[in-house]
């Protein structure tokens, strides 16, 4: 018969701190990419005739990049009943936090 090992769970109050902390973060993460998508079109602008701009210290870099995907839709067309047998399933975690209003 195998030994249980007891877990020593972390006291309430870091548990509730990091808990606190990873929050606020990931707002603040959010409201910055917020801002930073709306200041976008200011550079997306200021590369509408060159590729490089610097100002300030910055250089400020336009370029195309191409990247290659699978069409699911042309794939499932194309191979019919045997689309289901290449699909490959992963798993991964998840940790979301959400406030609770009390």
């Amino acid at each position: 018969m195998a030994t249980l090992k007891a877990i020593k769970a972390p006291a309430q109050a870091s548990l509730a701190q990091a808990i606190a902390r990873t929050y606020e973060i990931r707002e603040a993460i959010k409201a910055l990419e917020a801002e930073a998508k709306a200041l976008r079109p200011v550079l997306d602008e200021a590369v509408t005739t060159h590729s490089l701009v610097t100002i300030g210290g910055y250089a400020l870099l336009k370029s195309t990049r191409e990247r290659s995907d699978l069409d699911k839709a042309a794939v499932r067309l194309a191979l019919g009943d045997r689309f289901d047998d290449c699909l490959k399933v992963s798993a991964y975690t998840v940790l979301e936090i959400k406030l609770v209003h009390q």
